[in-house]
This record gives C-alpha cells, structure tokens and sequence, in this order.
C-alpha cells in the first residue's frame, strides 16, 4: 500500500485499544482532508470490519482499490469482509485477484476453497484446497477447508480424515470439531465419538451449531 498524506496514528492506536468509535471519526476527519489518502481508507474499513459492519468495511476498500488497484492487503482484506457479510462469490473474486498477482499465495487458495465451497461449486473448491495444502502442507485452516467440501460432498471418510488431521494440528478449533462430529454421525462411523465431538464443539463456541446450520448441517 502506498501512503498518502495520512497522518492517523492516533485512529489506530484508539482502534486498538477498542475506542473504535473515536478511531473512526479520526479517519474521517484524516479522509475529509486528503480523500485520496488510500490507508486512511484500509484504516476505517479495519475500525468498521471490528464494529461488524462489513458493508461499510467493503465500501472503504472499493476506495483504496480505486486508488491503489490491485493492493494485495486490501484485496485479501475485501475478500474476508465480502464472505463475512455473505457475498460469497465476490470474495471468491477477490482471492482470484490475489491467486493472479501471488499463485504461491496458499491462503489465498484456502480462502477460496472456503468461499467456493459455500457457494456449492464442490469440484473448483476441491482443486482449490489440494493446491493451497500442496504449497502449505499439513496447514489446519486448509486441512479443515478440504474436509468441510468433502463433507459437502457426502464424501464423509475424506472428510473425518481431513478433519483428524487439522485437529491433529489445532485441538480446539470449534468448526473442526463439530464438522467431524457431523461426518461421523451421517456416516455411522463412530456416532457416539460423534456426539462427543459436536458437545466439545459447542462448549468452545456456543455458536458453531448455528453456523453450521446456516450450511446446510444440523444435528
């Protein structure tokens, strides 16, 4: 990202310290002075991104992408705001942007994956998990990727596979969990283990099960 006359350490300081209201009036003030300033723009849409406010989050880096097209933090940093406010198939497009400009951009590839799997597009999203664990192997957000559009796939032995293998790796991750827990009592395979590993999941994130519902998946 190149700077422009941005002069808002104080935005982010009180950002990080959670006064995320004040830091968002400071980048406003910092942008009302120089609105070409691309990381003022990155700066608010980070304090909206914190206030859950993903739509006014893309809209400040639509700007800085205007400004500086192509950034590659603020395209990975779009990408996520487009999927969290559900606009799946634009953050798919965002990390086709960054595979573009990075092809050996594992996350990119992950995030993809992810996207492109909740979009139903199984067999992309598929390809898109082994070349993300092919540059990174053995990495957990990707090994749960994979298994997660395995498991949309009803490919359910791929699935509990890939999600012991992320668990492996990071034990108390809620989704990887409650996915295997899903895996496992749609295949029969182990139902009680099953069960076990949908409560593990929800006493780690009481809001895993409706996520997943969201997906397609309940208990």
């Amino acid at each position: 990202m190149t700077a422009g006359s941005c002069s808002t350490p104080t935005a982010r300081l009180k950002k990080a310290t959670g006064e995320i209201d004040r830091a968002l009036a400071d980048y406003d003030r910092a942008i009302g002075l120089d609105p070409n300033d691309a990381d003022a723009h990155v700066g608010r849409g980070r304090a909206h991104y914190q206030k859950k406010d993903f739509v006014a989050a893309v809209a400040d880096y639509d700007a800085a992408l205007r400004l500086v097209p192509n950034d590659p933090t603020s395209l990975a940093e779009r990408g996520d705001a487009h999927e969290r406010a559900g606009l799946y198939d634009r953050a798919a497009e965002d990390y086709s942007r960054l595979i573009a400009l990075d092809p050996a951009n594992a996350k990119a590839w992950n995030n993809r994956c992810w996207d492109r799997a909740l979009l139903g597009r199984l067999e992309q999203a598929l390809a898109d998990c082994n070349e993300a664990l092919r540059l990174a192997p053995d990495d957990p957000g990707s090994l749960d990727s994979r298994a997660f559009t395995y498991l949309k796939l009803g490919r359910f032995a791929q699935a509990i596979a890939d999600y012991d293998a992320a668990l492996a790796r990071n034990p108390r991750e809620p989704g990887s969990l409650y996915g295997r827990g899903i895996a496992r009592l749609r295949s029969n395979n182990n139902p009680e283990g099953g069960r076990a590993d949908l409560a593990a999941a929800k006493a780690l994130d009481p809001d895993v099960a409706a996520e997943f519902a969201r997906y397609g998946f309940s208990e």
